[in-house]
């Protein structure tokens, strides 16, 4: 589902970091990130306030809250929380001490990844609920805004429909199969190669498309 918004490796896009932007000024924080939680690793389609674009999944705050029925995840001090203490973000140069993340929740009820809010300083007493509802909107208006852009992305598509991409999109297919057969049987590296392969394939006939239509 998350590969089919073809999102991943894409360059940042104005409409996402808008709302990063904003969500900086509303928590008062430096940092505020769109992560995709793929196979293996976080890619942060938007990143206001931060350098990179993408991290492991093993060490990410935001594959904690798309694993929390909590709604929302507050870590108000990282330090002081046995789940993050050891962190490599928190005890590296990222200094992270306080996060809270809503996730991104897509129309086919699957956890795509979080709108999240982090900085250096703790802030002990977390958010109030209002805050809570106000990162839960942004998440959600975040996810109306990638359901849009998939939706004219396959209208580009299917203005295009070049007959020589049918093969591509086959390919494609058959690779995700296999990445997760592979990955059935703890082949976690080549399997990630695999949807990789998919990935990128996919983003090929993207770009040819978008092209016939211009």
């Amino acid at each position: 589902t998350l590969k089919s918004y073809l999102l991943l490796d894409q360059e940042k896009e104005e409409a996402f970091d808008r709302l990063t932007r904003e969500a900086c000024r509303v928590y008062d924080v430096p940092t505020s990130l769109i992560s995709l939680v793929d196979l293996g690793r976080q890619f942060l389609f938007s990143n206001t306030g931060a350098d990179v674009r993408e991290t492991h999944r093993t060490p990410a705050f935001c594959s904690h809250t798309i694993l929390s029925n909590k709604g929302v995840c507050v870590v108000p001090d990282c330090k002081l929380d046995p789940r993050f203490r050891d962190n490599c973000f928190v005890t590296g140069g990222s200094k992270l001490r306080f996060y809270a993340g809503a996730p991104l929740i897509s129309p086919e009820g699957y956890k795509l990844g979080t709108f999240c809010v982090e900085g250096p300083e703790p802030r002990p007493q977390g958010l109030s609920e209002q805050e809570k509802k106000t990162l839960q909107e942004f998440a959600k208006r975040t996810m109306a805004l990638m359901v849009e852009r998939r939706y004219q992305v396959q209208r580009s598509h299917a203005a295009a429909d070049l007959p020589e991409n049918h093969q591509l999109r086959r390919h494609a297919a058959i690779a995700t199969n296999l990445g997760a057969l592979v990955c059935k049987h703890n082949e976690t590296v080549v399997a990630m190669s695999i949807f990789q392969e998919a990935v990128q394939t996919l983003m090929y006939i993207e770009h040819e498309e978008s092209q016939a239509v211009k």
